[in-house]
């Protein structure tokens, strides 16, 4: 069965990137423009989610928010945040919250790929068998 990704990201030419990039690699992929949508998608698709990647400051609710409530939801959700500054205490903090990952823009499409197949358990071989 193949894993499903929620992705939170309001740059429009990044949410496409990073569809293109899941997708071709074997994830379904559900996406939202703002924190707001992306907590709204998360609500109603929550157990077939297997890891949200999402920007930090997000419109209508930040990243953080989203999380906080997403977490209200499933207390075992799995994210990782991407952002272009976000400080050391706020970032310990937000490990500390249960954040799995950050990943700082601009970043490795890869090496997060990477990161996202071990922590949702999922190989390389499965994600090409499954895509076939």
């Amino acid at each position: 069965m193949r894993k499903t990704l929620l992705i939170v990201e309001d740059e429009k030419r990044m949410l496409i990137l990073l569809k293109l990039l899941f997708t071709s690699n074997g994830f379904e992929v559900l996406t939202a423009k703002d924190g707001e949508e992306g907590l709204n998608v998360f609500i109603k698709n929550n157990a077939k989610i297997s890891m949200v990647i999402s920007d930090i400051g997000l419109p209508k609710l930040t990243g953080e928010a989203m999380f906080i409530e997403m977490k209200k939801v499933n207390q075992d959700v799995k994210l990782i945040f991407t952002s272009g500054n976000v400080e050391p205490l706020e970032k310990s903090t937000l490990l500390k919250k249960g954040v799995s990952d950050f990943f700082s823009k601009p970043y490795d499409p890869e090496h997060l790929l990477k990161k996202v197949k071990e922590i949702t358990g999922t190989s390389p071989d499965k994600i090409q068998h499954e895509s076939r």
